[in-house]
């Protein structure tokens, strides 16, 4: 996905209090192309998600959970990366758009949403204190 910006927003590449003086290294730039010309811009977000993406994809190591049946179905050669930003920027490189579950990768999720909806008091209060995953709750 490139970003889609403009000479003027992107580069800095705009006039100062309207006297036509621009940052030094980018006057051949601004002669060459007019301000507010769209041009494609590629995020640095989005480069390093291609070079770790690129660094794994041949990635094996590891087993199929098969004990969940979801997981024993997705195809082995799959991997994308997929990342949003608050502002609303999704980056993705890979099969980031192929279905898959997300078993206990959910738990932080949920975690964030309770204690954005509850509060962390509320959240870590009372019963909802923390424990590690399969252990016993005390009497």
């Amino acid at each position: 996905m490139m970003h889609l910006g403009t000479i003027g927003s992107e580069l800095g590449l705009v006039s100062n209090a309207g006297r036509g003086a621009m940052p030094h290294a980018s006057q051949t730039a601004a002669h060459q192309l007019k301000l507010g010309t769209p041009i494609a811009l590629e995020s640095p977000v989005l480069g390093l998600l291609r070079e770790v993406h690129a660094k794994y994809l041949a990635a094996r190591e590891g087993a199929v959970a098969n004990y969940i049946p979801e997981l024993e179905r997705v195809a082995l050669d799959q991997f994308g990366i997929a990342l949003a930003t608050v502002d609303g920027h999704v980056y993705e490189v890979g099969d980031s758009r192929s279905p898959f579950t997300i078993q206990s990768i959910s738990k932080p999720l949920v975690y964030g949403l309770a204690l954005q909806d509850r509060g962390r008091d509320a959240v870590l209060g009372g019963s909802a204190r923390a424990r590690p995953a399969g252990t016993a709750r005390e009497p």
